[in-house]
């Protein structure tokens, strides 16, 4: 997208760890208890789960493509917004999806426009491009991180483990992105183009509600 167009949708559905921890017992090739990361502020595993929003998880889920829904970056303009209802109604409902809208980009100071119906929860960091999975910095290094200069931003998270503060989520940035490069166990490895933006986030509850509404089949 062009830095005049630097905001869209994004359906992801948020990955539940301890789901996944007989997985990587599995394939750890070990009998003993995987231990989940203990978050840096004090709330049970469940809490985190269920409060936590943002660009984290398994992006666009099924078959987009098929419907002609060509996500640039790992997001959708709202002028697909006809072909991404279509996309949302063949979806099964059975998964823990959300809808997004993001606004993100050079010259972005702050919560803007937005679709109707879209309610703004905070500002996100992430890794882009995204593709695949979206990758949350504010929450895997900094709610869970260990690196210092990171972990001390958790003062400033909200009850979705967001900032609220846009010049807190750019200063993040300038932070994380003096980091890229060393090599520290404790950063997610950045590669050759990748880069973090400052990211504000909106549910979408209305589209979300579409979710599985197709009657005759749907994306497992």
């Amino acid at each position: 997208m062009e830095d005049t167009d630097c905001m869209g949708f994004v359906v992801l559905e948020k990955v539940d760890f301890e789901q996944l921890r007989s997985q990587w017992r599995s394939e750890a090739g070990s009998a003993d208890e995987v231990e989940l990361p203990r978050p840096n502020i004090p709330l049970t595993y469940q809490e985190m789960l269920a409060r936590r929003k943002g660009v984290e998880g398994r992006l666009w889920p099924g078959d987009p493509n098929s419907l002609g829904l060509i996500p640039a970056d790992g997001f959708v303009s709202a002028s697909q917004l006809p072909v991404l209802e279509k996309y949302l109604s063949k979806l099964s409902s059975r998964h823990s999806l959300e809808v997004l809208w993001c606004q993100w980009g050079p010259l972005f100071k702050g919560p803007c426009r937005a679709p109707v119906g879209c309610r703004f929860v905070g500002f996100d960091v992430v890794l882009f491009p995204c593709e695949d999975d979206g990758y949350s910095s504010i929450l895997n290094e900094a709610v869970y991180g260990q690196h210092p200069d990171l972990v001390g931003f958790v003062d400033h998270v909200n009850y979705h483990l967001l900032f609220d503060d846009p010049d807190v989520a750019h200063r993040y940035v300038s932070v994380r992105s003096g980091l890229t490069g060393k090599r520290d166990r404790r950063l997610e490895h950045v590669g050759e183009g990748d880069y973090f933006e400052a990211v504000a986030v909106y549910l979408c509850p209305e589209l979300a509600r579409t979710i599985g509404s197709a009657v005759g089949g749907s994306y497992r």
